[in-house]
């Protein structure tokens, strides 16, 4: 109806008018340097301007003494405050679309009984001259699915016909498994978990962390027949073929930092539509996670 396309709308002006907060060092801390544009987005939101000031140059860690246990308030860098402001729009948008998507799937779900075409339309291999963290993850999903196909067609079909005392000529195959492993085995650490722990070490975006992701990963997986040490990243023998990986902006591009101090405060929101984006479970009165998800997680579940 009317009023969800209004509050659509008004998330949307709310993500646009978020990216035009702004913030000043003073101390090195952030504060707010365009008031006009914080009280207008906190407007949008639906949440208190004091609230989101404070949630967005601050959060909250726990921290454990002995038996004691306690929560504090760590003042944002004016580079980590930056990002938290990002990760919120992001979030946003994200849950935004997401929720257009369900909206369109149930519009088009008929009643009517009989025969249809389910279309999946998927993403392809990736392999341009530059390779970033998109096509990192992008070519994980496309190995994996590669994985599934030869598990469901190739393996099991053979599996059968050997059961069935079938004669058949064999059809050999790459079994991919070795490199799903290599990009996301936990142990050994493949390359998403190597680039989770590095991100979950790295409280502001610093240049060397890229290099020092490229270093530890060096150190995790460099015996791996299908890895190789680049000068500028690192090369993936993929099942469709070689792909050289930058890692320039992984880490940002993997970080998410959208800690719950983001996700209780759009829990506070005064907009029905607002707080149906943000269901999240939040653990135990009082306390939070310090460690967020990260895309590259997200990407794996």
């Amino acid at each position: 109806g009317e009023k969800q396309q209004s509050d659509i709308l008004r998330t949307v002006a709310a993500i646009l008018h978020l990216g035009n907060v702004t913030f000043t060092e003073k101390g090195n801390y952030a504060e707010i340097a365009t008031p006009p544009s914080l009280q207008f987005t906190a407007h949008l939101l639906q949440v208190e301007k004091e609230q989101l000031s404070s949630k967005l140059r601050s959060r909250k860690f726990d921290s454990k003494w002995g038996s004691e246990a306690d929560s504090i308030d760590v003042t944002l860098t004016l580079e980590q405050a930056t990002y938290t402001r990002d990760a919120l729009a992001k979030a946003l948008y994200a849950r935004l679309f997401d929720f257009l998507v369900k909206q369109v799937n149930e519009a088009m779900q008929t009643r009517v009984e009989g025969n249809s075409i389910g279309i999946l339309d998927i993403y392809g291999f990736e392999i341009f001259s530059r390779n970033g963290f998109e096509q990192f993850c992008i070519n994980f999903v496309n190995e994996k699915l590669q994985q599934i196909f030869i598990q469901l067609t190739l393996k099991a079909e053979q599996e059968e016909y050997v059961a069935e005392n079938i004669k058949w000529t064999p059809i050999e195959y790459f079994n991919n498994q070795v490199v799903v492993e290599l990009m996301e085995d936990r142990n050994p650490p493949g390359v998403f978990c190597v680039l989770d722990d590095v991100c979950a070490t790295q409280h502001a975006v610093n240049r060397g962390v890229d290099v020092d992701f490229q270093k530890k990963l060096n150190n995790a997986v460099n015996a791996h027949d299908h890895f190789l040490l680049t000068r500028e990243g690192f090369v993936i023998r993929h099942y469709a073929g070689n792909v050289s990986y930058t890692v320039e902006g992984f880490c940002d591009r993997n970080r998410d930092v959208l800690f719950l101090d983001l996700i209780q405060l759009m829990q506070s929101s005064n907009n029905a539509f607002m707080r149906s984006l943000f269901p999240d479970e939040i653990a135990a009165a009082g306390k939070t996670k310090s460690r967020p998800t990260t895309a590259g997680s997200k990407i794996r579940s």
